[in-house]
């Protein structure tokens, strides 16, 4: 596992910076819930324990101060002491400030000479403070702090003491140093900047402490992906792809400097600084490891506080570069959080030299700042992307739909990049050729381009800055990186980005996502409406299912029966119009219901199948036939394959058990689809008491569906699945009931599960039940479906309780 802040200058600390994170919340009000921040701490003047190194004293057009504050008592008996520099103007009071640690320590002593930009701040009433956010080993007093730091850290896996955890405190308590000098300071806009850990400290401090009221952080994390959370899928394409590049670079095949290639073994993902190794060496478990990881960044990324974040009405810049160690996530970022605005320096990032094509007139952190305290010209907001392969060519548009329109546009691509944060995807910049300028369209006012496509590449990346001028400085905004597959058995690939034809299916099924009724979907009306999106439920006649014409399912299917005696096997053809609806879904269902009438509503229970390509292929009879009582997979595999219907049977409930069929991956869409039409249609179902559970690939479409819609059920059982790239927010679900079930010796299903239980119980969630059978491999399915205490256990929650 690897979470990458590795400063090549200081990687072991760095490093557990990156197992935590980004923070933020707190003024008068409570931290956020298992924030790792005390607010009380953060705010208290009494423990700053101030010493004036330079009293208040004119310099220039400002006024000065020196102090040195305790930050906290980190541990017990060691305290963390930093100077700050106070500059507010040489007349009346600063509103709010401008805050960042990124000072060398012999500058931060001296009186300061602000620059052009802070000139201007301090004319307009902001203030500066300025403190130390470095390196220990570059602060005088100290050296070899950090190495006592991992110790104390080693012994119970609190955040608190990390590199990450003093590094933000350190700017929330200057904020409360600089507060504390009434004469000189009034409550306002409190906005930190900075690259590196001078771009991570301000994000958390600004989820954790909400005088923070923005942030700029070039090279700097956002997200909490699969890669940087060690999803093991992830962590074995880089560690393949870094073996196959150190191969190749010991046989000469890539010219690679020693000093760097030194630089990429630490900071790579799955370094020897990785945090696995390192819990190993000190007897910590990777599962603690993980458990502690999840805990931080829940606390410390943007993007995992966004909604809160956005209630405050805070202003946020992440400035990535394509190319960092720290920020490698790009691609994921843009596919899930594309609402957050971000400005890409292509082949940018730490210790990498930018493209020759970007841009040199570039003044972000200035524009941002300027608006954020003074207002007048609006910013650009994120723009959305869409793209069509066509033969030998790929054409992109971007479409500014909100906020001012941009004055330019430039596009860059690269091919088959390799995974996120693995050396060759850190070494490989993109081709100084691989740029063109777009076009503005003038009926539209989007800009495009057409990339002409490399024969024989697997994939490209692509992403475009465009430039605004705002407040008289040159503002730059990036299209979201997208990826897109190519394959010459399909032309017209799709990308990880919605094209212009996956937004058109989009609007046609949710047309009330079209907010401005334009007749076209931006990111953010589709961000906006998988946030609110409410589903209307009418009540409607009950409708019969119907029996498929096929004279020799219809045998099977009464065998079936013959041999039930607590429920009824049926089927439910589903109407035309909606079958178009429901993606891969297959026209007939089965449903199981009990056999003796029962008043009132009965809950239902929705399994979903598992099976892969040669279980899609097989007919509803052979489906069937599979799981009956000395058909051909009992005489070939000893025992018989069961299903929903089977743990129906075997459990006699009360209840209505629907198994729908598929022949591709589960989709959340389709299944909601699918399930708004059950509760209209099925009036005798409680809607209070609707329950899913799957195994292997139906256990991921549990676990998929759930995480979209986690408050249409009152229990869940996700088993024998792995959660790869699908990890989901976890946060969604820590009210939903869920038991997780798999194999022994089930590979990484057993792994997988066992980490999702981890993760849930960690988020808060304390109705969490997990069952490992002990020795059972793939073949754990016919246990997880004879589980009449699973049944039990879920129809004990109602949502209504």
């Amino acid at each position: 596992m690897k979470y990458n802040m590795l400063n090549h200058l200081a990687a072991i600390s760095l490093f557990i910076v990156c197992a935590a994170c980004s923070t933020m919340s707190a003024v008068a009000t409570p931290a956020t819930v298992d924030s790792i921040f005390n607010t009380e701490e953060i705010l208290d003047e009494n423990t700053l324990e101030t010493k004036t190194l330079q009293d208040w004293h004119p310099v220039g057009a400002t006024r000065q101060k020196l102090i040195e504050i305790n930050v906290a008592q980190w541990w017990p008996g060691q305290d963390y002491r930093i100077p700050v520099r106070l500059i507010v103007p040489l007349e009346g009071k600063a509103k709010g400030f401008s805050i960042t640690g990124a000072n060398p320590y012999e500058t931060l002593i001296k009186d300061a000479r602000p620059t052009d930009f802070q000139a201007k701040l301090l004319a307009g009433g902001v203030g500066i403070v300025k403190t130390h956010v470095k390196a220990f080993r570059q602060i005088p007093g100290k050296r070899g702090l950090e190495q006592q730091m991992r110790r104390v850290f080693m012994k119970d896996l609190n955040p608190r003491y990390t590199t990450l955890w003093i590094w933000s405190m350190t700017l929330m308590r200057a904020t409360t140093a600089a507060y504390a000098e009434t004469d000189y300071f009034e409550k306002g806009k409190v906005a930190g900047s900075g690259s590196s850990k001078n771009g991570i400290s301000p994000a958390v401090a600004l989820i954790n402490d909400e005088r923070f009221t923005a942030t700029c952080s070039d090279h700097a994390f956002a997200y909490y992906s699969p890669t940087r959370r060690a999803d093991r899928e992830e962590m074995a394409k880089a560690n393949a792809a870094n073996k196959a590049f150190f191969e190749a670079v010991k046989a000469g095949d890539i010219d690679l400097d020693q000093k760097r290639g030194k630089i990429y073994q630490r900071v790579m993902v799955g370094s020897e600084s990785s945090m696995d190794k390192m819990a190993l060496k000190a007897g910590r478990s990777m599962d603690e490891m993980q458990t502690f990881a999840d805990r931080l960044w829940s606390s410390v990324c943007v993007a995992e506080n966004w909604d809160r974040l956005m209630e405050r009405g805070v202003d946020v810049l992440f400035q990535p570069g394509t190319h960092d160690y720290v920020a490698y996530d790009v691609l994921w970022g843009a596919q899930n959080h594309p609402q957050l605005p971000v400005y890409y320096k292509p082949s940018g990032g730490h210790s990498q030299t930018p493209h020759v094509a970007a841009a040199k007139d570039e003044q972000n952190r200035d524009a941002f700042l300027w608006h954020h305290f003074f207002g007048g010209d609006p910013l650009m907001k994120p723009p959305a992307s869409s793209h069509k392969v066509d033969k030998d060519k790929l054409s992109v548009r971007v479409s500014f739909d909100e906020g001012p329109k941009p004055i330019s546009g430039r596009i860059w691509w690269i091919y088959d990049r390799a995974p996120a944060g693995s050396a060759p995807f850190l070494h490989a910049p993109i081709p100084e050729d691989q740029w063109a300028d777009m076009e503005r369209d003038p009926k539209t006012g989007s800009w495009t381009a057409t990339i002409p496509l490399q024969k024989g590449a697997s994939r490209i990346d692509f992403f475009s800055n465009h430039g605004h001028m705002s407040n008289g400085y040159k503002q730059y905004l990036s299209s979201p990186y997208t990826r897109v597959e190519l394959s010459a058995s399909q032309p017209n690939a799709q990308a990880q980005q919605p094209s212009e034809e996956q937004l058109a299916r989009i609007l046609k099924r949710f047309p009330e996502a079209d907010t401005d009724k334009d007749g076209k979907l931006t990111t953010r009306e589709i961000q906006k409406f998988r946030q609110s999106r409410q589903r209307n439920r009418r009540p409607a006649a009950a409708a019969q299912p119907t029996q498929d014409g096929d004279a020799k399912l219809t045998e099977t299917l009464a065998g079936m029966n013959a041999r039930f005696k607590k429920i009824e096997l049926e089927l439910l053809e589903w109407p035309g119009e909606l079958h178009q609806k429901l993606g891969k879904m297959k026209k007939v269902a089965f449903v199981a219901r009990p056999v003796e009438k029962i008043a009132g509503k009965l809950p239902l229970l929705i399994s979903l199948h598992g099976g892969g390509q040669r279980w899609w292929d097989l007919s509803l009879q052979e489906q069937l036939a599979i799981s009956a009582p000395g058909g051909p997979f009992e005489k070939k595999r000893g025992f018989k394959k069961l299903r929903g219907y089977d743990l129906a049977e075997l459990a006699g409930k009360g209840m209505i058990l629907l198994e729908p069929n598929t022949a591709g991956l589960w989709d959340a869409d389709s299944l909601d689809t699918m399930l708004d039409y059950v509760l209209e249609n099925f009036p005798e179902i409680d809607e209070d008491r609707v329950y899913v559970m799957g195994y292997s690939m139906g256990g991921k479409g549990t676990w998929v569906w759930i995480n979209e819609s986690a408050d249409r059920f009152a229990a869940a059982a996700p088993c024998g699945f792995t959660i790869g790239g699908s990890s989901g927010d976890v946060k969604k679900l820590a009210k939903l009931p869920i038991w997780g079930m798999a194999g022994g010796n089930d590979g990484k299903n057993t792994t997988g599960v066992r980490k999702m239980v981890e993760r849930l119980k960690a988020a808060g969630n304390v109705n969490v039940k997990h069952t490992e059978f002990e020795g059972a491999d793939h073949s754990a399915g016919t246990a997880v479906f004879s589980s009449v205490e699973l049944v039990d256990w879920m129809l004990g929650f109602s949502k209504g309780k």
